[in-house]
């Protein structure tokens, strides 16, 4: 009967992706503890970047065996920032954030003072939602209406009770 080896345990996370130098072929297998905690934090961290980005980027990681390697090939990639690089994150972060009419109006009624409480809560229940354009409009009848208010009790108001009697002119 002969005796397998079985392969060596480690801390790694055994999901992750790319595979620690443990697993090398059998001639290359025997590695110092020291070895095998950095094969394990290694196989850790381009499991990271596999997981923190999109399958086009980290189909890329295949060939590299070492986090220093993927590190160095992203950083070489992507941090070139020159003005046509910069214009368009600008842009796709103006889309992101701006992107839709429903988002608009969101940052829109967030913006408004307390004061305006029951106007975001008017609007927030319109099904469908108004525009910003729509929502602007509530708001400037709110703000005539509340005018008009203050400009009513401000007034003087002369009143001559109904039930008075009339004086014989004399």
């Amino acid at each position: 009967m002969r005796h397998t080896r079985q392969p060596r345990k480690t801390t790694c996370d055994p999901h992750a992706r790319h595979a620690p130098l443990t697993s090398l072929p059998r001639q290359r297998r025997h590695v110092s503890p020291a070895t095998s905690a950095l094969a394990c934090v290694n196989s850790k961290i381009i499991t990271w970047f596999s997981d923190t980005t999109v399958s086009s980027i980290h189909s890329l990681f295949t060939p590299f065996e070492t986090a220093k390697e993927v590190w160095d090939y992203l950083a070489e990639r992507y941090s070139s920032v020159d003005g046509a690089n910069e214009y368009q994150l600008g842009l796709e972060l103006h889309h992101l954030c701006f992107d839709s009419d429903r988002s608009r109006l969101h940052h829109f009624l967030m913006a408004l003072s307390p004061d305006y409480e029951h106007i975001r809560a008017s609007l927030l229940h319109h099904h469908p939602l108004p525009t910003v354009g729509q929502a602007l409009a509530d708001l400037r009848s709110e703000e005539t209406r509340k005018k008009t208010m203050v400009y009513q009790h401000s007034q003087p108001v002369l009143e001559t009770p109904v039930w008075a009697p009339l004086q014989p002119p004399s």
